[in-house]
């Protein structure tokens, strides 16, 4: 199987009275008011959200014993932080975690992913009266009936598509904004823009919290949301886009943060530029990345004691060892690819999905090999860790650019998963050893049918064509544009006639740097792998890049004339 082809989606011709800005928008069919006017809705139209706030409320009032029941990843730890610091506001704020009436459960990565009887099961024995889900379980039937036999209430709050084929669980309140019968546009929240919504409502119907108290804990959710939401790959427009507005320039409001973008740019990141706004790029590469290798590489409470410490040395300490976890990660995400890479390249070309499973596949690692291969040959990919001793196989899927929706596969192959959930560009699965090679079979079955014979490509969407490099001016106008992400990405701007001035690669990471010129003026590019076929200084190039948020472009794609032949070589965008 062959790498997909990078190929450029040119826009239409440009007005020649547009700016560079109104270029782009009139390209992407919005306008600037679109981009800055607040979502206005009403959360208490989300399903259910009236009914769980009522019984969060009596159960702070009894004071029954409430469990926080989370997810590995980092859309699940900020989802479970919220959550944790909202409910604990309503006790004395030197009340030891040991004597809080609110306890945070988060399953290691090996029990699997959602609500599990196992975990009912301890929760029950620590006395606990309700548990409240945070980005899971919708369709957690068996372990909801089975918290409710032993007289614990449960709240589901969780952004997951209601899958029609799977039985959805009947918990006293569902707070999904993807129900069927919830109202307002929701429906693109994060588990942790859930959680926040939650907590919004429990502070508007009277959540016993003092002024002063709730308006700079109202400051640390909005930071914490904005994470769970960038990470999450949440489209950052209507309420997202408000949520990542609200709490982008407040991490230094919340300690772990803080000191999480300390350790990360007194590495090498942004030169130590500390004073500088979190944005979105710094999150999807470096903040999220470590916030998830806690679970990937071990325990996910080291990320949630980050988000939770009040104690300086301890949120500098944790965050070098994620840090460390996420060194560590890198090293064992490039072993798997390693590992799959002869078994993928041995596969037909007209394959339409990549479906593949190792015993040596770590869990925490799947879904980011299944990241790789979905970029790079542009295929919907799911990859799994078997058991040893049962032969189930656990794992993660990501949608490709122009492959097929992991949805739309994952409810096709229903009637084989154990367990399974998740969205349009990621999910998770569950299979038994004997239905394995059928799962398969089927998913590729499906993709191909969905494909409708359109050929696997890597479709790279150019926003702006121009004969020249940006103007300084014209680049801070897109970056105060943002933020940009998942749904509204950076701009691709693609500078035509370029000269390469010089250009290197450092030969263990890859990292490649450009100079180049458009015979007016310098500026640098950069891109995570060096360009295939390598281009010589003094030739003319082609170059598709984003704006950085420092002084310098993001490289994704060059075009150089070779002999009479327009040769495409893809780079990976930092």
């Amino acid at each position: 199987m062959e790498p997909a082809k990078t190929t450029w989606v040119r826009p239409s011709k440009t007005d020649k009275n547009d700016n560079v800005i109104d270029a782009i928008l009139k390209k992407r069919g919005i306008t600037r008011k679109e981009l800055s006017t607040p979502y206005s809705g009403d959360p208490s139209l989300i399903h259910d959200m009236d009914k769980a706030v009522k019984i969060i409320l009596d159960a702070v009032k009894n004071e029954d014993k409430t469990a926080i029941y989370g997810d590995y990843d980092v859309d699940g730890i900020t989802s479970t932080a919220i959550m944790m610091k909202t409910l604990r506001a309503t006790e004395p704020k030197r009340t030891p975690p040991s004597e809080s009436k609110f306890i945070p459960y988060i399953p290691m990565r090996d029990d699997g992913y959602g609500l599990k009887e196992k975990g009912v099961k301890e929760l029950a024995d620590a006395g606990v009266k309700l548990i409240i889900t945070v980005d899971n379980g919708t369709h957690a039937d068996e372990a909801i009936k089975m918290a409710q036999s032993m007289g614990i209430k449960v709240i589901v709050t969780d952004h997951h598509q209601v899958r029609e084929e799977a039985h959805v669980g009947e918990p006293e309140a569902l707070v999904n904004p993807t129900h069927p019968d919830s109202k307002g546009e929701y429906s693109n929240l994060s588990g942790a823009g859930v959680a926040y919504m939650l907590s919004g409502e429990l502070f508007e119907k009277g959540l016993p919290v003092g002024l002063k108290r709730r308006t700079e804990l109202k400051i640390e959710l909005a930071a914490i949301a904005a994470l769970g939401t960038v990470a999450d790959m949440m489209p950052l427009l209507g309420v997202n886009r408000d949520i990542a507005n609200l709490g982008l320039p407040h991490f230094q409001d919340v300690l772990g943060l803080n000191k999480l973008v300390e350790v990360t740019r007194s590495g090498g990141f942004d030169d130590g530029a500390q004073d500088r706004q979190v944005d979105t790029e710094e999150i999807y590469f470096q903040l999220g990345p470590r916030i998830n290798a806690a679970g990937r590489m071990g325990d996910p409470g080291f990320a949630l004691l980050l988000l939770m410490t009040e104690d300086e040395t301890k949120a500098k300490e944790t965050a070098r060892f994620l840090t460390n976890q996420n060194i560590w990660r890198k090293d064992a995400t490039k072993q798997c690819v390693y590992l799959l890479e002869r078994e993928v390249y041995s596969m037909a070309d007209d394959k339409k999905a990549i479906v593949l499973w190792d015993e040596d596949i770590p869990k925490g690692i799947a879904g980011l090999v299944a990241s790789r291969f979905a970029e790079k040959y542009g295929v919907t990919t799911w990859i799994g860790c078997q058991d040893k001793k049962t032969g189930e196989i656990t794992g993660s899927a990501r949608a490709a650019a122009s492959g097929v929706s992991c949805l739309e596969l994952l409810n096709a192959a229903d009637n084989y998963l154990v367990s399974g959930g998740g969205h349009e560009a990621a999910a998770g699965f569950s299979v038994k050893k004997d239905d394995a090679e059928a799962f398969r079979e089927l998913i590729e079955k499906t993709a191909e049918e969905l494909m409708h014979g359109k050929p696997v490509v890597k479709p790279l969407e150019i926003d702006l064509m121009i004969d020249r490099l940006l103007t300084d001016e014209e680049m801070q106008e897109i970056r105060e544009l943002g933020p940009w992400g998942k749904g509204l990405e950076s701009p691709i701007i693609a500078s035509c006639g370029l000269t390469i001035l010089n250009w290197a690669t450092k030969p263990k990471s890859g990292f490649t740097t450009m100079e180049l010129t458009d015979g007016k003026r310098v500026i640098q590019a950069h891109a995570f792998e060096p360009p295939h076929p390598a281009p010589k200084v003094g030739q003319k190039i082609d170059l598709a890049y984003k704006i950085g948020t420092r002084d310098s472009l993001q490289a994704a794609s060059l075009e150089i004339s070779l002999e009479k032949e327009l040769v495409s070589a893809d780079l990976e965008l930092g």
